[in-house]
């Protein structure tokens, strides 16, 4: 065996995950065992109720400091301060000044797709514009529509 720092920084790696991987499959048999009794619930009231067509829900998870409706309302304030047009990252790190708690990294992705999604919903409404620039979708430039829409 080799006494090499990267094999034991490797190794330690792959305890972890390993132990992450263990907890993970614990939560698992949980949330199964957990479905499968409900399943039977709804099987005492409607022995034929359809369970294959009920959706999964996607767990909606907050971002720290930002309440529900924040992000759009915060999204018009920054393009109504804006002296040029703004892209959802730039929009996102005025949002994270403003913020009282500070973001993970994680949380700031989830905050400038936020952003990206209360723009999109916005421009149909008319509130905000997509001013053309050539480059990736999410460095798409935005500008509000009206002055007095956005009010």
């Amino acid at each position: 065996m080799s006494n090499s720092p990267v094999l034991s920084s490797l190794v330690n790696k792959y305890a972890e995950l390993a132990g992450e991987l263990d907890e993970a499959r614990k939560q698992t048999r949980r949330l199964e065992h957990s479905l499968a009794a409900i399943a039977d619930t709804i099987r005492i009231y409607e022995p034929d109720y359809p369970l294959s067509a009920i959706k999964a829900k996607k767990k909606q998870t907050r971002i720290p400091g930002v309440k529900r409706n924040d992000v759009f309302k915060m999204s018009l304030e920054a393009l109504k301060e804006a002296i040029k047009p703004l892209c959802a990252k730039e929009i996102a790190s005025i949002i994270q000044d403003k913020s009282i708690v500070p973001l993970e990294p994680e949380e700031r992705k989830r905050l400038e797709e936020s952003v990206f999604t209360s723009l999109c919903n916005s421009e149909k409404k008319g509130y905000v514009k997509i001013v053309p620039t050539i480059g990736p979708k999410h460095m798409t430039q935005w500008e509000l529509a009206l002055q007095d829409k956005a009010n």
